[in-house]
């Protein structure tokens, strides 16, 4: 499965499974030039941030938000620099390479 596949699939089943829940997608990832990227700088994209949000608190933590790998991807320094950040500001950050790992790791989320 590609990252884009399970994009896809992670955010169809949390949408069926969690309806009420706030979750979506930055798109971080597109191509574009460097004067558009330039722009999109300025105007506060940043690299490295998580393919998932959920903005729903759990009993423990301000939300969820979620790196989606394929089983060979690695982690770039400036998203292991985001996931930090996130998870000391009191969210949950978690990398999964599967929708199982997904579906388990939301489950656990919610309770």
């Amino acid at each position: 499965m590609t990252e884009d596949q399970l994009q896809i699939a992670a955010m169809r089943w949390i949408r069926l499974a969690y309806p009420k829940a706030v979750s979506f997608h930055v798109a971080n990832e597109r191509k574009t030039s460097p004067m558009r990227g330039g722009k999109l700088k300025k105007m506060g994209v940043l690299a490295g941030v998580p393919d998932i949000h959920i903005l729903e608190p759990s009993k423990i933590y301000c939300g969820l938000f979620i790196e989606l790998k394929t089983e060979k991807g690695r982690l770039t320094p400036s998203q292991k620099d985001v996931i930090e950040r996130i998870e000391n500001a009191g969210y949950r950050c978690a990398v999964c390479r599967s929708l199982d790992e997904v579906i388990d790791l939301v489950d656990d989320y919610f309770g």
